[in-house]
């Protein structure tokens, strides 16, 4: 069942571009200008450590990402075969 929801959640993903709204885009700017007063500060080893730590952070947000995405499929079915019943 859970090899069934992942491909799902890859074909989902693939076909579902994130479309930015004015709130995403306001935070992505603030969060861009942050990173680059950030950098400014940082020596060469700190950088490559920010950059380490950018790259585990997004990963957590795309196993978030998709765990969200399979938990609301599974209460989605439920439900449905709950009202079915």
């Amino acid at each position: 069942m859970k090899h069934i929801l992942e491909d799902l959640w890859y074909s989902y993903e693939l076909g579902n571009p994130m479309i930015p709204t004015k709130e995403l885009e306001e935070v992505l700017e603030k969060a861009y200008q942050s990173e680059e007063r950030l950098r400014e500060n940082l020596n060469e080893k700190e950088n490559e450590l920010f950059l380490k730590y950018e790259a585990y952070m997004s990963e957590i947000s795309s196993i978030s990402e998709k765990d969200a995405f399979i938990r609301g499929v599974r209460f989605a079915t439920k439900y449905l075969l709950a009202i079915l019943q």
